[in-house]
């Protein structure tokens, strides 16, 4: 047993490899069955950049294959090098085994199949070339031949899946050259990947720049962990050039007479080596035997009298013809593909085949309510039914009636208006679903440019949409008793894109159903209760949804069909998920559902299940290095999956609120970007999706500083929000307080406080004044206070919200701690900094422990304590807690999130305090860097670090230095900036013009002195700052200006 070693994402790996107990251990090949590595092998615990030795999995002439641990992403991988023996030599030698390797790893990266084992990453280490790969747990297609005996249709279904990953190369412009069962892994999964093609050819010249960035893509999956991907033999050394004729590749016991003669290769070259070993497996021989170079073993088998070995009583003729022809020893005489050879290996393997949602059930429907009937008037006429009849009782008046009663009972202000443009949604997605139904039935059965299969496909997702919109209006039904619940609920409802049934792109790529038709009608009946639980948990009913998802999991396991298990899983994950109340278990569900449609093939539910993690870990546990994996992953995916409006909205939000909580805000503005384009197309410019992206555009360009953009943006949301949703709706109040941060942004704080309190005013209105909604308003307003000067309204304002906190969500609840964080800092700025210090502990105590040491709110935490510390001359126990603060955030947030260039700031005050100027400078200029990375040049979020730098110049020894940065930092101050940054920047650049003066600069920096005074009266605060001006003044025998 190989132990799969556990390092948390971003930490360094020990060197000890210990197996977590959540660790999935593996079997692995022994290595006496293994051919010997010998000297050329590194140690167990090596490093190869990044990667960990673990153990020799593989190894052959030329090359070997280590399983290794990569500790970012925590699993196991096939690591490919060659020996090291066969570095040395002659150049040219040594350069076709390199380029051979590159090559065989550049053929893999083209391809994204199940069926072709993936590889994550090329590179170089030590001048060595590497290809890191999955690593398959299982045995090679020989060794699960041999192990016992197998009927042909277990032989033939397993080498369906490899001619499948073979068709896929083809596809891509590759041509194998090497197929044998030993190139090709059978997992444990009992999933076929074809490997090792380092003899790969393309078809036609390729472009170079696409197979570079398709290996730079980042397909660092955090999944299928257990799993390696090398044959573990390789045959002998070959030569480079893979298409000059004149060369003999290959194996010779499976080569094609092409081949084995020096000619030249094409993808019915692979066709000829698949049928040799096909016929091997099934007739317990080779259908050729004798010396490769000898031209005479080949024979046309078709004239032969009899053919080698034993061939299976029950084996049809039909197979038997397909073998022959594809061994046919003239390649134009093989079938013309290998998709072909494949179309008709399985029609003689499996019958008819058999599409996932095309039940009894739907058939019959298809028959009487759609498929054509012919009317004898003046000739047959194909009359289609749009299936308006079944939206009865699902959406149709007395439904709508009944709703629209439930939630203008609730007597809230906003009631008319929501619901007007709930219904109008309703109706929209009926009359398209009536729509979209009639014009499927037409498509195959009056026009007759769409397949009967076809058809099927898209009326059987059309019933699959009625059943989630169904559990909707269930769901709604329920809360006949609560209608200020349904009421708010209404808005966030998301009916699914019709759209997405007519996709025929998308729809051919779904999975396939067991061939069983037992099995085939209960997994259908599983999707159509999993279409249930997608619905009840739109319209937030997670309880019923949660244990109906236990339900569809439980029957898919015993089923034994992953596509199932993967869609269950992902829909139970995202219910739990969404109740917020299991954080960690509904992040398992989904990696699960992850690993599972990526053993499947099931693109859909992997694209789902990737940006929903991607959300949850970066929103909700501030996990972001693995927030952003799983982000690149739904991103690469979504680029092949093909056009789907629902998926397509659903993780452009989930990359847009990432890229927000990354700092990457103009990612976030060109995600939220599409996300608007595709809610207009979808619902209007009126629904919520469309609102709610323009929100996420404004306060995408807020955090930009595009203030003007943000403000156009936020009122055009609060316009429509209003309007389509009632001027007091719940989403009003939001979109208010988002203007009001761009407001207080700019320093119109008098114009904040208006939008905070009218916010403030709506919510009490709604939901009362003990509300936790209240109690956010409250915490905006008490910033405000605290911006302005107002240090104790600030904390009578905050006492009052966290007393609504502990009310509704009890003392060691994280919001109540947010709270304690915003009380500690205006109490700093009253200068009781002891009272701020306890403050900031409590908070601490309780973040640390419902949300983990690691979040990103303990590092802000540890932040603000540090300049309670400052404050009271505790240097540097300040500077140790800003030292685990940047260890929290840099892992939570990266080194270069803008978030960090505070922590600078408050670092470099510490070091000058210190008298450790170096070190100071450096702190200064990292925080400058990252705001201009972030905003630009000549921002004004600049003016705080250049004012620090004027400080830190002077400390050195460069008052030009000094005077440069402060004279630019007066060129860009603004009204962005509080009139604390305002005063101090004054007061250092005041310090920079007074060393060795001319009279001039001298009455300047009086003159700066004095304005800094007079804007610091304005704001009714920054006692601390007016006492250090105050004293510089007197210092400098300068008279202090009249009140």
């Amino acid at each position: 047993m190989a132990d799969r070693p556990s390092a948390s994402a971003g930490s360094e790996a020990s060197a000890e490899l210990d197996t977590p107990a959540d660790a999935t251990q593996l079997d692995m090949p022994g290595s006496a069955s293994l051919p010997s590595a010998d000297a050329d092998a590194v140690a167990p615990g090596t490093r190869i950049s990044r990667y960990m030795v673990v153990e020799v999995v593989g190894s052959g002439g030329v090359g070997i294959v280590y399983a290794a641990y990569d500790p970012d992403l925590d699993r196991k991988v096939a690591l490919k090098q060659l020996r090291r023996s066969k570095l040395v030599g002659q150049t040219d030698a040594v350069n076709q085994r390199r380029s051979r390797l590159r090559r065989e790893a550049q053929a893999l990266a083209r391809l994204s199949h199940p069926n072709v084992v993936p590889v994550y990453e090329v590179a170089t280490c030590d001048d060595q070339i590497y290809v890191v790969m999955e690593f398959v747990e299982g045995r090679t297609l020989g060794e699960w031949l041999g192990e016992a005996p197998r009927a042909w249709a277990e032989i033939v279904g397993m080498f369906i899946q490899a001619a499948r990953g073979l068709a896929a190369a083809h596809a891509a412009d590759i041509v194998h050259r090497d197929f044998k069962p030993d190139n090709v892994r059978v997992g444990v999964d009992g999933r076929v990947r074809v490997l090792d093609f380092g003899l790969a050819a393309q078809l036609r010249e390729g472009d170079p720049e696409t197979s570079v960035a398709r290996l730079q893509e980042l397909w660092d999956r955090p999944f299928d962990p257990d799993s390696w991907s090398e044959s573990g033999e390789v045959t002998r050394e070959r030569e480079d050039v893979v298409t000059r004729e004149g060369q003999v590749m290959g194996t010779p016991a499976y080569m094609a007479p092409e081949q084995a003669s020096g000619g030249a290769v094409d993808a019915r070259s692979d066709q000829f080596s698949f049928c040799v070993a096909l016929y091997e497996a099934l007739y317990g021989t080779r259908p050729f035997r004798g010396r490769f170079d000898d031209p005479r073993r080949f024979r046309d088998l078709s004239r032969a009298r009899s053919l080698p070995g034993t061939r299976p009583e029950d084996l049809p003729d039909a197979i038997e013809r397909v073998l022959l022809r594809g061994l046919s020893l003239v390649p134009g005489r093989r079938f013309a593909s290998m998709d072909e050879l494949l179309a008709a290996l399985t029609s003689v393997a499996s019958g008819p085949r058999r599409l996932w949602w095309v039940p009894v059930s739907v058939m019959v429907l298809a028959i009487v309510a759609l498929v054509a009937f012919y009317e004898g008037r003046e000739g047959s006429t194909a009359v289609c039914d749009d299936g308006s009849g079944m939206l009865e009782g699902v959406w149709d008046e007395a439904v709508a009636a009944e709703l629209s009663e439930v939630a203008l009972r609730s007597n809230q202000p906003y009631a008319p208006d929501t619901w007007a443009s709930v219904e109008a949604g309703f109706d929209q997605w009926a009359r398209q679903w009536s729509r979209s139904r009639l014009r499927a039935c037409e498509a195959t059965h009056v026009q007759g440019d769409q397949s009967l299969a076809l058809l099927e496909r898209r009326i059987a997702c059309l019933d699959l949409q009625l059943i989630r919109v169904e559990s909707v209006v269930a769901g709604l039904r329920h809360l006949e008793q609560r209608p200020e619940a349904l009421l708010e609920r209404l808005p966030s409802l998301g009916l699914p894109s019709v759209d997405s049934c007519a996709a025929a792109n998308v729809l051919e790529r779904s999975p396939l159903a067991p061939r069983d038709e037992g099995a085939a009608r209960e997994a259908q009946a599983i999707r159509q209760l999993l279409a249930e639980v997608e619905g009840l948990t739109d319209v937030g009913e997670f309880d019923e949804a949660i244990e109906r998802g236990e339900l569809a999991r439980e029957r898919a396991r015993i089923l034994e069909f992953e596509p199932v298990t993967a869609e269950a899983l992902l829909l139970l994950g995202l219910a739990v998920d969404r109740q917020r109340t299991q954080e960690q278990r509904g992040e398992g569900l989904l990696r699960e559902a992850a690993w599972a449609a990526q053993r499947s093939g099931h693109e859909r539910v992997l694209i789902r299940a990737a940006a929903a993690l991607a959300a949850t870990l970066a929103s909700d546990q501030a996990r972001f290095e693995l927030a952003k994996v799983w982000a690149e992953l739904a991103r690469a995916a979504l680029v092949h999956y093909g056009h789907d409006t629902d998926i397509e909205a659903e993780v452009h939000q989930h990359l847009g609120e990432l890229a927000m909580a990354l700092g990457d805000y103009d990612s976030a503005l060109a995600e939220h970007r599409r996300s608007l384009e595709l809610a207009r197309s979808r619902d209007g410019e009126r629904g919520p999706a469309y609102i709610g992206a323009l929100r996420a555009i404004g306060d995408a360009h807020h955090e930009l500083g595009h203030y003007g953009e943000a403000g156009e943006s936020l009122g055009r949301a609060r316009a429509l929000a209003a309007a389509s949703l009632g001027a007091k709706h719940p989403m009003v109040p939001m979109i208010l307080d988002a203007i009001g941060n761009n407001e207080a942004s700019q320093g119109h704080f008098d114009q904040a406080l208006e939008l905070y309190r009218r916010a403030l005013e709506i919510n009490e209105e709604v939901y009362g004044a003990e509300h936790r909604r209240v109690a956010k308003n409250l915490n905006n307003l008490a910033i405000i206070y605290d911006e302005t000067g107002r240090y104790e309204e600030s904390i009578e304002t905050l006492e009052r919200a966290r007393r609504i906190l502990v009310e509704e969500l009890g003392r060691a609840h994280p919001d109540v701690a947010f709270v304690d964080v915003n009380v500690g800092s205006a109490l700093q700025n009253l200068g009781r900094d002891h009272e701020a210090i306890a403050r900031y502990q409590l908070a601490l105590k309780v973040l640390e422990d419902s949300l983990g040491p690691e979040h990103m709110a303990v590092g802000v935490t540890l932040q603000n304590m540090g300049a309670a510390r400052m404050a009271l001359g505790a240097h540097a126990s300040a500077l140790a807690d800003y030292g685990r603060s940047q260890a929290v955030l840099e892992r939570a947030l990266g080194d270069s999130h803008p978030t960090l260039a505070a922590l600078e700031l408050n670092r470099a005050v510490a070091l000058r305090a210190l008298h450790r100027y170096d070190e100071a400078l450096a702190a200064d200029l990292r925080a400058l860097d990252m705001r201009e990375q972030a905003f630009g040049p000549d921002h004004s979020e600049s003016v705080e670090v250049l004012a620090g730098l004027v400080e830190t110049e002077l400390a050195l020894g460069h008052p030009e230095r000094a005077r440069a940065y402060g004279e630019r930092a007066v060129k860009i101050a603004g009204e962005g900036n509080t009139p604390v940054e305002q005063a101090e920047l004054r007061l250092a650049l005041a310090k920079a013009l007074i060393v060795d003066p001319s009279a001039e600069d001298r009455a300047r920096a009086e003159a700066l002195a004095g304005e800094a005074l007079v804007a610091l009266a304005r704001a009714r605060g920054g006692a601390e700052v007016r006492t250090k001006i105050e004293d510089w003044l007197a210092s400098e025998g300068f008279e202090l200006p009249a009140d």
